[in-house]
C-alpha cells in the first residue's frame, strides 16, 4: 500500500487538531482550504515558539544579571523588580509595557541587558 500527497495531508492536518493547533473548525474537504488552515496553525506555533523563546532569553539575562529575583529588587528597587515580571509576560503576549518618567530605573535595566535593545522593543515610554 502506498502512501499519497492526500494521505500524508491528511494526517499532518488531523495531527494538528488534535493537538490544538488548529482549533474549533472542521477541516474542509477542498485540499487548498485545508492548507491555508494548517499553514496558519504552522505561522502561529512558529510566533509563539519564537516568543517563548525570546522571554526564556530575557529570563536568563536577567538571572545572569542579578543571580536571583530577589536580587532584583536588591540592587534595583521593587518597582524594577515588577517590571520585570510585567515585561516577561509582554514578551509572551508579543505585546509591550508602558513606563511612566519616573519608571525609567527600569529602562535603564532592560537596557544593560546583553539583549537590551531587544528588550526595549517591548517597552513603550511615555511622558505622562
Amino acid at each position: 500500500m502506498t502512501y499519497s500527497c492526500s494521505d500524508f495531508q491528511q494526517d499532518v492536518s488531523n495531527l494538528m487538531l488534535d493537538l490544538d493547533i488548529i482549533k474549533g473548525v472542521t477541516l474542509p474537504d477542498d485540499v487548498e482550504e485545508t492548507t491555508k488552515l494548517v499553514q496558519s496553525g504552522i505561522r502561529h506555533t512558529h510566533i509563539q515558539a519564537e516568543r517563548g523563546r525570546l522571554a526564556t532569553l530575557f529570563y536568563d539575562e536577567v538571572l545572569a544579571s542579578t543571580e536571583t529575583f530577589a536580587g532584583i529588587e536588591e540592587s534595583h528597587g521593587a518597582p524594577v523588580q515588577g517590571d520585570v515580571f510585567y515585561l516577561f509576560g509582554a514578551i509572551l503576549r508579543g505585546g509591550h509595557i508602558e513606563l511612566e518618567p519616573h519608571e525609567r530605573e527600569s529602562a535603564r535595566f532592560f537596557r544593560s541587558l546583553p539583549s537590551g535593545e531587544k528588550w526595549m522593543e517591548y517597552v513603550q515610554l511615555t511622558d505622562a
